[in-house]
């Protein structure tokens, strides 16, 4: 995304410490921050791009938390969400 800047967040600390290794090994130029997505800590309108990655199903308000990703996003940005719903995936072999 250079020259741009990607900012991962997670509201638990314990795992951006590996996410930083990881990001390192990669080469990859990300910072990392302790963060609560009903309640980014961000100014409004400061992202061209805001992704979840399987995040809206753990959450008890996920369209609280999605507002909150559109609050933060720019005129014209893109909110993009790719998440599953375990009561319906279907697995096979069964063990």
């Amino acid at each position: 995304v250079a020259p741009g800047a990607v900012l991962g967040i997670d509201r638990a600390p314990e795992v951006l410490e590996p996410a930083r290794r990881h990001a390192a090994q990669a080469d990859a130029v990300v910072e990392f921050a302790v963060g609560d997505v009903y309640a980014l800590a961000l100014p409004a309108a400061s992202f061209d791009v805001v992704h979840a990655h399987q995040v809206l199903q753990h959450l008890t308000d996920p369209v609280a938390a999605l507002s909150e990703m559109r609050r933060v996003l720019r005129p014209g940005g893109i909110v993009a969400v790719r998440d599953s719903d375990y009561s319906c995936f279907a697995w096979a072999p069964l063990d």
